[in-house]
């Protein structure tokens, strides 16, 4: 009897082995990733404002276009903190201001560091962003030359 009983428990294991189901799973765990981009192009490195100083009219420099992938601002610096400054006598200086398409309400100034409020991401075409100059010196007693500032403008991904 009782090695019909262990033939039997034998029999059904050896059963179990052979025909028996096993579970068996593997876990396949995929990532994608999607790099961020952020581009700022700017059409030139240098504009040209010819002008006689009795106009008011704001002066098109250029389309900046911004492309990024999350949220970004702007960051725009002046050398001579807002004035065109005159190459050959440092003492002369003509005042200006920008707008920056829909991210200023008016013109600003660039006596301190211009930074602009946070943005949500942008398609990949880019959003276009006309920079508007006016000239607000009129001192009639500015001599003929060139006067000149240098623009840092940087985008700020966060």
């Amino acid at each position: 009897m009782k090695t019909k009983r262990l033939a039997l428990i034998f029999f059904i294991l050896a059963a179990n082995l052979a025909f028996g189901t096993t579970n068996v799973s593997n876990t396949l765990v995929l990532v994608g990733i999607a790099p961020e981009f952020l581009n700022i192009s700017i059409p030139s490195s240098q504009i040209s404002i010819e002008t006689d100083l009795s106009s008011e009219n704001p002066f098109n420099a250029w389309n900046i276009v911004v492309s990024s992938s999350t949220s970004w601002s702007i960051i725009i610096e002046s050398k001579n903190s807002g004035f065109l400054v005159n190459c050959y006598n440092p003492e002369e200086k003509i005042l200006y201001e920008f707008a920056l398409g829909s991210l200023s309400k008016n013109f600003e100034t660039l006596q301190d560091i211009w930074i602009s409020n946070a943005q949500s991401p942008t398609p990949k075409s880019g959003l276009e962003l006309p920079l508007i100059i006016i000239l607000r010196s009129k001192d009639p007693n500015l001599t003929q030359g060139v006067y000149s500032d240098l623009l840092t403008i940087c985008i700020n991904q966060f």
